[in-house]
């Protein structure tokens, strides 16, 4: 099916259907996304056990079977491998969750789809890790400013920040808000639409409450309550249609796509570029449909001055990337290292965090690890000479009242000895108990 499909043949039956075929929809994802199927990095990743950060998992997410915290384990260790700020994030297990629900056999498929997603969708959620992403939560912010003036004015009047009204949808990628097949089929969309729509979306849930949260008096409380609590009535055909709507009225000097960059394969293997066939799929699509906007306009920008720099490093994909960094942002380490022998490719490194504050974290974490494991062996010691004190009492005890039976014993006991008078050789001994 991914060979013989094209992807401007998937986006119409999405628009028809509103979702794709479930028996498919694993392989349909695989060829969005591109995933290069790289089972010796993947292995690699593996090889390096399980990171610290999922130390706790079981007792987290007690609710959930044993495979899916498996899987969650697993996934979560290698994204932490991979790019060391994955294993700082406290969301990350909550983000990655519903899709290791979704695909419970393959580690593989699981862990690309998912990194996928992060270079790519998430690029502007870790700038300012581990603060909020201030950018994202701006560009949400700018959609709903222009597009739905009311409700934005509620939000202000109210005192509700922005992190209030996007902070969970995004860190649970929208299951909080959706039963298992919502959010499959809105997912579906996620995926078959360029990265910037996931803001679009995140605006639209605000968008197709807005009745519901203007009429409430209580602003930042009632707005909580209504985004925390699970609920799965959501209309996802109406949603995604909002969605379109709000990305079509949204001007050009507000539009996210201005801050995104085009879709980033996970993959940096050396050889001819797909990208721009990835773009002429999205650009027949739009003039086919004529619902998603043309690409980004040339002139970015970004909306702090500080975080000017802050992109996806993939320049082994390109030896002609002129990328400044910034004294808080570098490059990733990749993961394996492309110049290894019997390397053919590898994954793309993503850079789009502050490295040097990340360092700084994971050589204090590793510091409070390493002291917790050493504070854990004392204990053990302890616990050790306490069971061996705690046998050495009982056996002194065992031991003395043996002894204290004994010599009772004894105190009630005479020895009586009869001798022979001719030789004085002892004939028998009689024991007479007193008493």
């Amino acid at each position: 099916l991914s060979k013989t499909l094209p992807k401007n043949r998937l986006l119409p039956i999405l628009k028809e259907y509103g979702e794709y075929p479930a028996k498919y929809r694993t392989t349909i994802w695989r060829t969005l996304q591109e995933l290069p199927g790289d089972a010796e990095s993947f292995g690699r990743l593996l090889q390096r056990g399980h990171h610290p950060c999922v130390a706790s998992y079981e007792q987290r997410f007690a609710g959930y079977d044993q495979r899916t915290v498996r899987n969650l384990k697993k996934t979560v260790s290698c994204l932490a491998h991979w790019c060391p700020v994955f294993g700082l994030i406290d969301y990350i297990p909550s983000f990655v969750l519903p899709f290791a629900r979704h695909q419970p056999n393959d580690a593989l498929g699981l862990f690309e789809t998912v990194a996928t997603v992060l270079v790519n969708q998430c690029q502007l959620w870790f700038e300012f890790a581990p603060l909020d992403p201030f950018n994202y939560l701006a560009l949400v912010e700018n959609v709903l400013a222009e597009c739905e003036p009311r409700l934005m004015a509620f939000y202000r009047k109210h005192n509700v920040a922005s992190r209030t009204y996007v902070l969970p949808l995004m860190e649970t990628a929208f299951a909080r808000c959706c039963s298992d097949d919502q959010w499959l089929a809105l997912w579906d969309h996620v995926l078959s639409n360029e990265p910037h729509f996931l803001v679009f979306l995140i605006a639209a849930y605000s968008s197709i409450h807005r009745d519901t949260l203007m009429a409430t008096a209580n602003g930042t409380a009632a707005v909580d309550k209504f985004f925390f609590p699970q609920s799965c009535t959501l209309d996802v055909r109406r949603l995604v249609r909002r969605a379109h709507e709000l990305m079509e009225r949204c001007s050009d000097k507000n539009h996210p796509r201005n801050y995104f960059k085009s879709f980033i394969h996970l993959s940096n293997a050396t050889g001819p570029s797909v990208e721009p066939c990835r773009e002429k799929t999205y650009r027949c699509a739009a003039e086919q449909h004529d619902r998603w906007p043309p690409m980004a306009a040339d002139g970015k920008s970004r909306i702090f001055h500080n975080a000017t720099n802050n992109a996806i490093d993939f320049t082994s994909l390109s030896s002609n990337s002129s990328t400044v960094q910034t004294p808080s942002v570098a490059s990733g380490e990749e993961l394996p290292n492309a110049s290894e022998k019997g390397s053919t490719r590898t994954y793309v490194s993503f850079a789009n965090f502050p490295k040097k504050l990340t360092e700084v974290r994971c050589t204090e974490t590793s510091a409070l690890q390493a002291e917790q494991r050493r504070l854990e062996a004392k204990i053990f010691e302890l616990e050790k000479l306490e069971h061996n004190l705690q046998d050495r009492m009982v056996n002194n005890l065992i031991r003395q009242e043996h002894e204290q039976r004994v010599k009772g014993k004894q105190s009630r006991m005479c020895v009586c000895a009869c001798v022979c008078p001719s030789g004085g050789h002892l004939v028998y001994t009689k024991l007479v108990r007193w008493g």
